[in-house]
């Protein structure tokens, strides 16, 4: 039986001995920001939709309780805001990430071709 640490000694051991495994970790990795990207893009589309409703829904409702609805729009304008502001700092990443997936697959697919050298 081995300890948590001698666990993770042994990954990295087997990592270096087989580069295609931290490359599809390093992969996986990616993925799993890229996702999370698209989601909150996802998100920033829903909101601004969103927005969009409410804002004609004001315009042909009644007066009542406008202070409590302006408070809605100020607050779903500043998530709109915060969202995009997080998402326009993160794209440079994004690309940096694509870039970086176009080559671990050209070194994948290197590795996975049988070298004809004799």
């Amino acid at each position: 039986m081995t300890t948590p640490v001698e666990d993770i000694e042994i990954c990295s051991v087997k990592e270096e001995a087989d580069p295609a495994m931290a490359l599809t970790k390093e992969l996986l990795h990616i993925q799993v920001e890229m996702k999370h990207f698209q989601q909150d893009r996802k998100q920033l589309w829903a909101w601004q939709r969103l927005r969009e409703v409410l804002q004609s829904w004001l315009k042909i409702s009644s007066d009542d309780d406008h202070m409590e609805r302006n408070s809605v729009c100020q607050q779903l304008e500043e998530s709109i805001d915060r969202l995009s502001d997080d998402l326009a700092k993160q794209k440079p990443a994004m690309m940096l990430h694509a870039a970086r997936v176009q080559h671990l697959d050209a070194v994948l697919t290197a590795l996975d071709t049988p070298s004809t050298d004799i």
